[in-house]
């Protein structure tokens, strides 16, 4: 397997996939994040099996692995496909399945960011950073900073502050097709993660385009369940 991956997660050259059919990934969450950074632009669908703690977006656990696989054999399966992030600008192209961050660098305590959607400003954020999420990573970061949860075949995008330093600043929800704008305000610098690896600094007055990319993750699924009850199962 030969892949070359640049530091923000993008692939500069890869033949590993070549006429492959699907991918095994064989891991944790994370695993099948930088999974889907590589099979998402050559249109590979991707099989999860977990190694990991949560496997949230895996489909199986290790012990039901030839289970799936036989039943991926007999065609009994189906193929689910998730929207993409891409981020460009300052930094870039990067490409997200779950999310792309700007957040406060080391030893700042807060960012003061400018957000906008297609071009028309929003608000201007002061918070530990801003999370632009896609449905899949609805229940990831975006989770934790008490962002809304979103369904996986949701055409929306997720835009919320990360501890904002004001009451009035929440959560928003924007159309799959919208452009949302991040710009460092003043003298104030970022950084910029995508599906949490490090893409690159937003100096000051610098900023990033973020919008659904031209690729989806397609995940392979064998079992039935729905997302609320992996939901229920996973998060409790």
């Amino acid at each position: 397997m030969a892949a070359l991956i640049d530091e923000a997660g993008m692939i500069a050259s890869f033949d590993g996939f070549a006429g492959c059919d699907a991918v095994f990934c064989l891991g944790g969450d994370g695993t099948l994040l930088t999974a889907a950074r590589m099979a998402a632009p050559l249109g590979l669908p991707i099989m999860g099996i977990n190694l990991g703690r949560m496997g949230y977006l895996t489909e199986t656990e290790l012990s039901g692995a030839g289970g799936v696989i036989r039943a991926l054999a007999d065609g009994a399966y189906r193929l689910e496909r998730r929207i993409m992030l891409e981020a460009r600008g300052a930094v870039g192209p990067v490409l997200a399945l779950n999310d792309i961050c700007a957040v406060k660098t080391d030893g700042v305590s807060v960012v003061d960011l400018e957000v906008s959607v297609n071009g028309r400003p929003l608000d201007v954020y002061r918070a530990d950073g801003v999370i632009v999420s896609t449905p899949t990573g609805s229940t990831a970061y975006n989770l934790s900073a008490g962002g809304p949860l979103l369904p996986p075949d949701a055409r929306m995008i997720c835009v919320t502050p990360a501890a904002a330093h004001s009451l009035v600043h929440r959560p928003i929800v924007v159309h799959a097709e919208d452009v949302v704008g991040i710009r460092a305000v003043g003298a104030c610098r970022a950084r910029i993660a995508a599906d949490g690896r490090e893409a690159g600094t937003l100096s000051a007055g610098g900023s990033v385009a973020v919008r659904r990319a031209e690729y989806d993750t397609t995940l392979i699924r064998i079992k039935e369940p729905g997302f609320y009850e992996i939901l229920k199962k996973k998060m409790g």
